[in-house]
């Protein structure tokens, strides 16, 4: 049986000579083995389904489970129930009488059907976790070790924040970690994230750490191989020439020439499913790469001998929601790094919700590697008047796609770490991170998209519409999340509540200097697909159904917003665009 497991954590504050007996681990201890029986315990059969929606019945006498507990479908056969395979993990959303609804969290099996068993997960293999330097020499982690062996166990010990096997049987992490003058310690399940078990006590600030505590503990997942595309021969002219996009334009205002339809063949990269892409020099050679992004990665391929090259990956350990992509030399070392905004699927109350789990690429030894992982915000790279880079970050709220004022994302040279720094001034007030861009002839103008699609320049110091584009830009809808209600509501047909929406991540909105001082925005003349699989890239990443997309350049002149540049309308859905050349 191949399982994923459900992720539990520990944080548990505790006196130093509490720790003297073993018996300060019993409510714990307690805890794992009245949840978590020896064999599978029979909570009911599958009576109903509905997609993701499952309802069993309770036996009657029987118990009802905990809202948020979770449970395992096992395969009805001519077996035992303990000889049975686990085929679906459900938690429970809600219990009326003798039915228990319930929300699907994964498949691990064969697709489950009506009367097979839903059961509590049995004798969990225990992942022990630690952020404590010499943890053997430690009486907290040791005395709790010795506790789960002498109840018979199954306990693997980890040694950095990643479990590298994928569990064979459904698996628990406790993880034991100090921060300052305490030992914190929760059990929480890695898909809802819902907290069901807490004790604390105080211990003294002792032991070296190896790492700060709450870094995510990662399960392994199955690597994504990098496949070659077909490769068209291509000749380089004697000058690349920056071009966002397709298209024959002889005089377009911050370029010589568009490329040639022979010359786009030469960046076609087909099936993949990307969802962003940057041009970056990421090692500093002076050469640019292109670095693409799907949920399963960052895949960096290199210009080479009139074809792309694949170069090197960087695989996500659980599967992401690929937000934006940005790249900018954070550290000063003269190679980029990449700017990875991530988020992924979680439930909060039986809600559909998602939790930010960003991360910064640099290169390193030939490889890409981590410089931050797991930053709770979202990020982008501007340029400002001056046409100089900057990183900045913004959080989400509760119940809102953003929050709060907009802060730069600073690299910390003394201790080799990026930060949150000060907050960025020149966009207070701005709702979020991704809709501005500055005029750079004007120190007190900013163009803004607004939920219209259209792009307002705003009068900063009043706060007031001085210009308006010519035109709306169309509803981008490629890259989709949940994020829950703060109350529920009726559903559209006014059958059923739901507790979550949709909202999207914004399109690439980017002022380039050296083009002339132009901002470039997406124009979506294309209906939007959510299970957009992209099958080209030109700088553009698209699909091939009806209606024609377009890139946009514009410049805020006199009481105008103008539309100084339009690429070639082409039959795809335009989901990225980057430059290359001067």
């Amino acid at each position: 049986l191949t399982f994923f497991g459900i992720l539990f954590s520990f944080f548990f504050l505790l006196q130093g000579q509490a720790f003297a007996t073993a018996g300060k681990w019993d409510k714990a201890l307690t805890f794992l083995e009245e949840r978590f029986p020896a064999v599978y315990e029979q909570m009911g059969t599958v009576s109903e389904m509905n997609g993701d929606r499952i309802v069993f019945v309770l036996p009657a006498g029987k118990k009802a489970p905990a809202r948020g507990a979770e449970l395992l479908v096992t395969s009805k056969e001519d077996h035992p129930i303990y000889l049975q395979e686990p085929s679906t993990l459900i938690k429970v959303v809600s219990v009326f009488g003798e039915n228990v609804l319930t929300d699907r969290v994964m498949t691990v099996g064969k697709e489950l059907k009506k009367g097979d068993n839903v059961v509590v997960p049995a004798s969990p293999t225990i992942y022990l976790y630690t952020n404590i330097r010499g943890k053997d020499g430690y009486a907290p982690y040791r005395t709790l070790l010795e506790s789960l062996l002498e109840r018979n166990l199954e306990v693997v010990e980890l040694t950095e924040p990643e479990i590298t096997d994928k569990p064979e049987r459904y698996g628990l992490l406790l993880r034991l970690e100090q921060s300052e003058s305490l030992l914190v310690c929760k059990i929480q399940s890695i898909y809802s994230k819902d907290t069901i078990f807490s004790m604390s006590h105080e211990a003294p600030a002792a032991t070296e750490l190896a790492r700060p505590a709450g870094r995510e503990v990662q399960l392994a997942r199955p690597g994504a191989e990098i496949m070659p595309s077909r490769q068209i021969p291509f000749t380089s002219p004697e000058k690349t020439y920056p071009s966002a996009l397709f298209g024959d334009q002889e005089e377009a205002p911050f370029m010589a020439r568009a490329l040639t339809p022979s010359e786009q063949e030469f960046y076609n990269l087909h099936g993949e499913g990307y969802k962003r892409l940057v041009i970056s020099d990421l090692n500093g050679d002076g050469k640019a790469e292109a670095c693409l992004l799907n949920e399963f990665g960052v895949y960096l391929f290199q210009f080479s001998n009139g074809q792309l090259d694949p170069l090197d990956q960087y695989v996500f350990n659980d599967q992401a929601i690929p937000l934006h992509l940005h790249s900018i030399d954070l550290d000063g070392d003269g190679a980029d790094e990449l700017l990875v905004t991530l988020t992924r699927e979680i439930l909060h109350a039986g809600n559909a919700d998602n939790q930010l789990t960003s991360m910064i690429l640099t290169w390193k030894r030939g490889a890409l590697v981590t410089m931050a992982k797991n930053l709770p915000y979202y990020l982008r790279v501007i340029e400002n008047r001056a046409g100089k880079k900057v990183a900045l970050g913004q959080t989400q709220e509760p119940y809102d796609q953003y929050d709060g004022p907009i802060f730069e994302i600073v690299y910390n040279y003394s201790s080799s770490t990026v930060t949150r720094g000060d907050l960025y001034q020149p966009a207070a007030e701005i709702y979020s991170l991704y809709q501005f861009n500055f005029d750079p002839a004007d120190k007190d103008h900013i163009l803004i998209v607004e939920p219209s699609n259209e792009v307002y320049g705003y009068y900063a110091p009043e706060e007031k519409v001085y210009a308006i584009s010519p035109r709306k830009y169309g509803d981008y809808e490629e890259v989709g999340y949940h994020k829950k209600l703060q109350t529920e509501e009726f559903n559209r047909g006014g059958f059923e509540k739901q507790g979550s929406r949709i909202i999207f991540s914004p399109r690439r909105f980017a002022l380039i200097n050296r083009f002339d001082h132009q901002t470039f925005i997406i124009n979506k003349e294309r209906a939007s697909n959510l299970n957009l699989v992209g099958e080209t890239m030109n700088r553009v990443l698209g699909k091939t159904t009806g209606g024609e997309d377009s890139l946009i350049g514009l410049s805020w002149r006199a009481n105008r917003i103008t539309e100084t540049w339009q690429s070639a309308d082409i039959a795809k859905d335009i989901v990225d665009f980057s430059f290359i050349g001067d």
